[in-house]
This record gives structure tokens, C-alpha cells and sequence, in this order.
């Protein structure tokens, strides 16, 4: 997609933060007209259960079959006009798939090509692409910025030796370990401290092991923020006098699926809401684990409970970074390093 294009394209729709901001996010559901006759509308349904466009047509030309599950394309009927109607209700795909739309919407209205065959072209290409390219979901690209918050807190405090206990990225158990002490990142953008856990497993300490959660907040920021190929210069920055550890750390990244090659698809500029808090998994702190549900009567048979996924409400627990039990486990940083502790 060339510059004229993009610039056309800005005229006839807004821009995918501002869509996923004012739509997605908000769940607030929307129809944006971009032509009028014939009609071309992209809609946003309401909690953004989907997203995808209407298209008139005339005639009786069948419509295009989509070459992705995740897409459907059906013929609708709006006001008595025939409409072709392009959606989808897969999340992970909606920014993708919202360029897809605006790929198509440019080729019918600036190109006045036929709806049917601007959709079988930008579809057949986006499969294509789609086939090829992994990118980081927002969830995805949420967590991995909270572990490299922390791996660069902890290059800070320890030196570039604390890349080797960065764990999270080699599918362990738990993001970090330092000695006998496991550290599971985990962030929010919500206004209490709500996370999701992943298995029965992900909030169980290791043998002789204690496990602990650092809970970040993060909120959308401007030029005071990062954006996740930031905080990746960032901590390569301090890698870069310890090749050995600088290749760790880059194999992490990899084996966490972040390709410099999708660095552009990441522009959402992040930073702490307020200061990191560390809550020990301990007594008081809401969990399931398979030792919790080995005390539910037989007649639930939790034993064939295979697979949990639940949210629990940190709010008010632990110790605020700062405090001497939150440095007692996580070094504060020296003064060759700023950590980045404060939001």
C-alpha cells in the first residue's frame, strides 16, 4: 500500500487507534458511513463482538466465498437494497483485518472497482500475508512489556546476569526466578488490579520454591511512554556489552514470537499507571490450584478439572515498590540504571 493510498485512506476512515479506542476498547457500538450511495459502511457491533463493513451492490452476482474461517461473507438485505457484508469476531484479528477493510474500501470508492472483485483480490492477499506474519496480539504484547519492565528493572539492580532469569518466554512455569524466589508478571489496564491467570499450574510455587506476583497497571501514554519496540532498545541497550547475554535475550524474543520485522505494528505507546506492586502468593491471596481443588468433595470430581482460566482482584494486597519488603525480594536499582520504577 503506497503513500497515496494511505493518505486517501486517512480521509475515509479513521485511524486504527482511534478506532480501537473509541470503538473497540470502549465497546461502544458504531457505523461509520463512508459513502452514501451506493452506501459503504464499516461497523463496530456492541463489546465489539464484531467488526466488519456493508457494501451495496446490484445485480445478481453470487458473493465471494472467504478463503479464512475467521472471515464470513454473506449477502444481506438493508432498507431493500442487496449488501454484501465482510466481518469477523476474531479479536486477535481485528486490527488486520480492519487495514483489510479499508484496502477494499479505497479500491470501491476512489477506484470505483466492483465490490465482488476488490474483495476476492484483498482477501486472497491478506490470506496470504496472514498465512505468513505472526503478530503479537494486544494481550500478548501487553505481558510481554510487564517482563521486560521487569527484566530491565532487574539488569538495574543486578547487572546483565539477570537475563538468565528471565524464564517466561521458555514456556516455564513462571516468568522469573531468581534462587528459590518466582516471579510471575502480570499486567492490567483496568483501574483496579484485576488479572487474568492462565491454569491451574500458573499461580503454584515450585518445590522449595516462593512464588510471587508483580502486578503493573499500564495506561495508554504520549511522548512519556513506550512502545514495546522501545523497551526492547531499551534492554538491549544494556545488553550490549555482554554478547552472551545480549544473544539470551534476543532468543528469548524470538522464542516469545516479537520479529523486529513487525516492529511498525506495534505503536501503542505504554506506561505504569503507578508504582509496581509485589504480592506474595501466600495465605489471603486468591488462587486455584490443583491442591485447592483436591479439597472439593469427591462428587464435583475436580479431578477431571483439566484446564482453568480466571480472573482474581489484587486490589489492596502487597507491598508497594519503594517499601523494604518489596526490595526484600526485588533489589531496588543502582544508580548506574534508572529502572524505570516510578510510572
Amino acid at each position: 500500500m503506497n503513500d497515496t493510498v494511505a493518505e486517501s485512506l486517512a480521509e475515509l476512515l479513521p485511524g486504527w487507534e482511534a478506532m480501537r479506542r473509541d470503538y473497540i476498547e470502549s465497546g461502544v457500538p458504531g457505523l461509520l458511513v463512508i459513502r452514501a450511495e451506493p452506501s459503504v459502511v464499516l461497523f463496530v457491533d456492541a463489546a465489539a463482538v464484531r467488526i466488519g463493513a456493508r457494501f451495496a451492490v446490484s445485480g445478481q452476482s453470487p458473493v465471494p466465498t472467504s478463503p479464512m474461517d475467521a472471515v464470513t461473507i454473506t449477502e444481506i438485505m438493508v432498507a431493500g437494497v442487496r449488501q454484501i457484508e465482510v466481518a469477523t469476531a476474531t479479536s486477535d484479528l481485528f486490527r488486520n483485518f480492519y487495514l483489510l477493510l479499508a484496502d477494499v474500501a479505497f479500491d470501491v470508492v476512489e477506484r470505483a472497482v466492483d465490490v465482488r472483485t476488490a474483495l476476492s483480490a484483498s482477501l486472497a492477499r491478506w490470506f496470504a500475508l496472514l498465512r505468513e506474519t505472526v503478530v503479537l496480539t494486544e494481550e500478548r504484547q501487553a505481558g510481554l512489556f510487564g517482563e521486560l519492565w521487569l527484566l530491565r528493572r532487574l539488569i538495574d539492580a543486578m547487572g546483565t546476569s539477570a537475563v538468565d532469569a528471565w524464564t517466561g518466554y521458555a514456556r516455564q512455569s513462571h516468568d522469573f526466578r531468581l534462587a528459590n524466589v518466582e516471579l510471575e508478571v502480570k499486567t492490567t489496564a483496568s483501574a483496579r488490579r484485576i488479572h487474568t491467570v492462565n491454569g491451574i499450574s500458573q499461580l503454584a510455587a515450585s518445590p522449595n520454591c516462593a512464588l510471587h506476583i508483580v502486578s503493573l497497571r499500564l495506561v495508554d501514554a504520549g511522548s512519556g511512554g513506550e512502545t514495546l519496540p522501545d523497551i526492547v532498545s531499551a534492554v538491549r541497550t544494556r545488553l550490549d556489552a555482554d554478547p552472551n547475554a545480549l544473544q539470551v535475550f534476543n532468543m528469548g524474543l524470538a522464542a516469545a514470537e516479537y520479529r523486529e520485522v513487525d516492529a511498525p505494528h506495534y505503536p501503542r505507546r505504554r506506561k505504569l499507571a503507578d508504582l509496581a506492586v509485589l504480592v506474595p502468593v501466600e495465605d489471603g491471596c486468591p488462587r486455584l490450584t490443583r491442591k485447592v481443588l483436591d479439597t472439593v468433595p469427591i462428587r464435583y470430581a475436580t479431578d477431571r478439572v483439566v484446564a482453568v482460566t480466571y480472573d482474581v482482584d489484587l486490589t489492596g494486597l502487597g507491598f508497594v515498590d519503594g517499601t523494604p519488603e518489596f526490595h526484600a525480594v526485588l533489589p531496588a536499582p543502582t544508580d548506574a540504571g534508572n529502572g524505570d520504577a516510578t510510572p
